[in-house]
């Protein structure tokens, strides 16, 4: 018998408020993208219309109005361009949980046609991956691929426009290589030794992300991280690297979470003379960020408590299932 791929579909699907709001037809297209034929373990493929009127026994307009549907309502993302479907919430129900998922993954990756959708799931894959180690070499996979993009569309900006009528796309394209240097500078693991200047904070951090300001992020380090250098300035290089962090997390208790760890933290807190390179500008790296978070440094006491409480909240979930059986 050949591989078998197994979706999970919950059976409050049915109940789900945004389910119930949209029509039959949109809710059918759904579940057809969830047990596709053509789908794969990312719940991102590659899904021409003929296909899918041809398994849904449905003309073509009648798929475009359902698929309508279902992109105004956020539930998926669709590129026509290149015939790519994304599901927004399925790797939240269908995690991939272990290396050799990865690895099949990261093949499936591989195949799926050029799109910009790549970013949108990029964002998704990020979500799911909060504390799950085994994620790392997709996300690496996906950076690699984000960056091979960036780099083809360079060229097409090298090209200077003539006359009164350019001038505006030259200043777009100009905006958006701007952008993909900052994005492809904050995956960097390298962390920014630079040291504040003499000083004072600035007040014109007012672009509010995730619920919060940039110059609120150096606040909360500075009243939390009593041990660490404090912030004084905050540098436009500084601010563009606060505003990629808050991009690509979910709120500000997870920057709470991290600060406190950091001063908790026998090691980055300096207290056990190993190491005394700890600062707000590593902190706010992402790929330290997702460390410090994870619990990477924390004492070895924290960390035994967490697994107790962790392995105390699986046993309870087990029990409530099998009970509920």
């Amino acid at each position: 018998m050949g591989f078998q791929l197994y979706t999970r579909v919950e059976s409050r699907f049915w109940q789900d408020e945004k389910m119930r709001l949209i029509s039959d037809d949109a809710r059918y297209l759904m579940l057809y993208l969830l047990t596709s034929p053509h789908r794969n373990v990312l719940g991102f493929y590659f899904l021409p219309e003929p296909y899918a009127c041809f398994d849904l026994g449905w003309t073509a307009e009648r798929f475009h109005k359902a698929l309508d549907e279902l992109l105004a309502n956020g539930l998926i993302k669709y590129d026509e361009s290149v015939h790519v479907v994304l599901i927004i919430n399925f790797l939240k129900h269908n995690p991939l949980e272990n290396h050799n998922q990865v690895k099949s993954a990261i093949q499936k990756l591989n195949e799926i046609p050029k799109t910009p959708l790549l970013k949108d799931f990029y964002e998704a894959v990020e979500k799911c991956s909060y504390g799950k180690s085994h994620y790392s070499s997709l996300l690496e996979q996906l950076d690699k691929l984000l960056g091979e993009q960036l780099e083809q569309q360079l060229p097409k900006q090298l090209h200077k426009p003539f006359g009164k009528q350019e001038e505006g796309k030259e200043q777009e394209e100009g905006k958006e290589k701007e952008e993909g240097k900052e994005y492809r500078d904050i995956l960097s693991s390298e962390t920014d030794d630079t040291r504040p200047n003499e000083s004072s904070l600035n007040n014109d951090d007012i672009e509010i992300i995730n619920a919060i300001t940039t110059k609120e992020v150096v606040e909360l380090y500075n009243l939390i991280c009593v041990s660490l250098p404090k912030v004084v300035t905050i540098s436009d290089k500084r601010r563009k690297q606060i505003k990629a962090l808050l991009k690509r997390i979910r709120d500000r208790t997870e920057i709470e979470a991290v600060f406190r760890k950091a001063e908790e933290s026998d090691f980055l807190s300096g207290r056990s003379g190993k190491w005394n390179g700890c600062n707000f500008d590593w902190l706010v790296n992402y790929n330290n960020f997702l460390k410090v978070l994870e619990g990477t440094y924390d004492n070895k006491e924290t960390k035994t408590k967490s697994l107790n409480v962790l392995e105390r909240l699986y046993k309870e979930e087990l029990e409530k299932e099998m009970n509920s059986e």
